[in-house]
């Protein structure tokens, strides 16, 4: 088992790791762990003055001891071969106990590496040595051998005989450095000097108050030490808790912040206030508590009626779900267009709702302006908005509904009779528009028909489906095309379990014509096996075969 010799040998090997490399070294590996598997030594003393100190880790170690403590090593030199060929033990094997010395191996008296005088009677085995010295030697060994002495750096100095093995231990030498000569960072010095200063005025304090408050310059001097004792970060921590209970002071809060960021001409500027004004003026206990700054100016300015839509971050989707604030958001919008009568409103693209922060509400609608003022007026003065009479947007689904709309209006014009029947299908028979188109080119010309087209806002939409009427009721009869193949798509069953559901419908379908009642209880079990077995994709056949086997068993 090793003892604490062997913990301070890896430790010097782990340090020749850092220093400069040199073909003679043999390098060695050094580990935390075998650092703490040293704890249960037969001489204990040496590692557990490391382990109680709580140096346990090794880059630490290392650096202290290459910091302070250098040391004499030997090691082959180039004419003794590779130095990884030799022993470990020939290489570095210092001495660490004054108790422990080495002999030669061939039997001569012992006698101290250190004497010039031994150097022919030891060619035969090189050994390694540890010194603790304060100055550089020169002695030079045997050609074969080369000695590099590295010393301490340490204002204290050792006397040592010469020709006097001497061992490092932990009573003579550490290579801990004690605490008070490790090095103190500025923060560190600031952080010890401030607790110096706390102390001294709580030393005054106790002793004398009075004289201490009577000098003005302490005041400044006990509201700093106040707030470092009560651990206050930002200076609305001096406000009491019940502060900003009051709405007055909530309100003389928000004018003065105004009054800073430069917001202060009217109320109506506050809706341009953001979250970094109040964060950067020790306002965040509104965005704490609040949530948002509609919020909050809602619940301390409640007279005013607020356009939360304004601001620079609100909940739309929690806003806009009662249809009263999408009605106060279309008066405002009207409001800012300028817009008195209800034509104008036809006049309104997306762009305009867009630019006066709808985009919101917009979205909801699908981006459709027919939709969300249809919607939020429904019949102004006992009419309905003409959804056609809006600006078409290219492209859209929507614009076939838009068509109909129309046709069912241009129609309705000139065919009373006849439209209404067409109305009263749940889905427009293309067949009947045709007709109707028939009907009005025999009574009225092209060019009758294109004016009564103008006449009634029906340009735009028309140009959308080519330019005329025979080619909008063409692109219908092209769209009612592609319904029906999209229908047919969807009613292909897509299982055999879907195809059977169908089947067997039709088959219930006919028995009732037919008369006959099915039972509930006649169940075919082999029509079931076999479809069981359709499913799995094997045949009938090899289900019976089953079946016998196991009746035969």
């Amino acid at each position: 088992m090793k003892t604490s010799i062997g913990l301070y040998r890896d430790i010097v090997r782990a340090i020749n790791r850092k220093l400069p490399p040199q073909s003679q070294t043999y390098y060695w590996t050094f580990t935390r762990e075998h650092f703490e598997g040293h704890r249960n030594d037969t001489d204990p003393q040496d590692v557990e003055f490391l382990i109680n100190k709580g140096y346990t880790s090794l880059q630490w170690i290392i650096k202290k001891i290459s910091d302070k403590i250098h040391f004499i090593k030997y090691a082959s030199s180039t004419e003794t071969g590779s130095p990884r060929a030799s022993s470990r033990s020939t290489q570095l094997e210092p001495l660490f106990s004054t108790s422990y010395t080495k002999t030669n191996r061939n039997n001569n008296n012992n006698k101290n590496v250190y004497n010039n005088n031994n150097n022919n009677n030891n060619n035969n085995y090189a050994t390694s040595e540890m010194k603790y010295t304060n100055k550089r030697s020169t002695t030079a060994t045997n050609s074969k051998f080369r000695k590099e002495t590295l010393f301490i750096q340490d204002n204290t100095t050792t006397t040592t005989q010469e020709n006097e093995p001497f061992g490092i231990t932990s009573s003579t030498m550490s290579p801990i450095a004690p605490k008070g000569m490790l090095k103190f960072t500025d923060q560190s010095k600031q952080t010890k000097a401030k607790l110096e200063s706390d102390h001294k005025i709580e030393q005054e304090l106790i002793n004398d108050s009075k004289s201490f408050f009577a000098n003005q310059s302490n005041h400044a001097k006990y509201i700093k030490w106040l707030g470092n004792r009560q651990r206050y970060r930002v200076p609305t921590d001096w406000y009491k808790s019940s502060f900003w209970r009051s709405i007055e002071n909530k309100r003389e809060y928000i004018k003065w912040m105004a009054n800073i960021v430069g917001k202060n001409q009217s109320i109506d500027e506050w809706h341009y206030l953001t979250d970094l004004d109040f964060k950067r003026n020790f306002g965040s206990f509104f965005i704490d508590t609040y949530g948002d700054i509609p919020t909050a100016l809602a619940d301390i300015y409640p007279e005013h009626s607020w356009k939360p839509w304004l601001f620079e971050r609100f909940h739309p989707s929690y806003f806009y779900d009662s249809i009263e604030n999408q009605r106060a958001f279309v008066d405002w919008l009207a409001q800012t267009l300028n817009i008195t009568s209800p034509e104008q409103w036809y006049q309104v693209t997306t762009k305009d709702i867009k630019t006066n922060r709808g985009f919101h509400l917009l979205k909801l609608y699908n981006n459709s302006p027919y939709q969300l003022f249809t919607t939020i007026f429904g019949k102004t003065n006992g009419e309905v908005l003409q959804s056609w009479r809006f600006k078409v947007i290219p492209k859209k689904k929507l614009n076939i509904l838009i068509l109909k709309d129309f046709l069912n209006h241009l129609f309705n014009q000139i065919n009373q009779n006849k439209v209404e029947k067409v109305q009263q299908n749940n889905k427009q028979n293309l067949d009947d528009y045709n007709e109707l188109f028939n009907d009005i080119l025999q009574k009225v010309s092209n060019q009758e028909l294109e004016t009564i087209i103008e006449m009634n806002h029906g340009n735009d939409i028309i140009n959308e489906f080519g330019g005329s009427l025979q080619a909008a009721i063409e692109h219908l009869e092209i769209q009612e095309e592609q319904d029906d193949s999209i229908e047919e798509e969807t009613s292909i069953p897509s299982s055999f379990e879907d195809a059977y559901e169908i089947f067997d419908i039709n088959d219930q379908i006919q028995k009732e014509e037919e008369g006959v009642e099915e039972d509930l209880f006649d169940w075919d079990h082999l029509s079931l096996l076999d479809r069981q077995e359709h499913q799995k994709g094997t045949s009938t056949k090899y289900t019976k075969n089953v079946t016998n086997k196991k009746k035969k068993k």
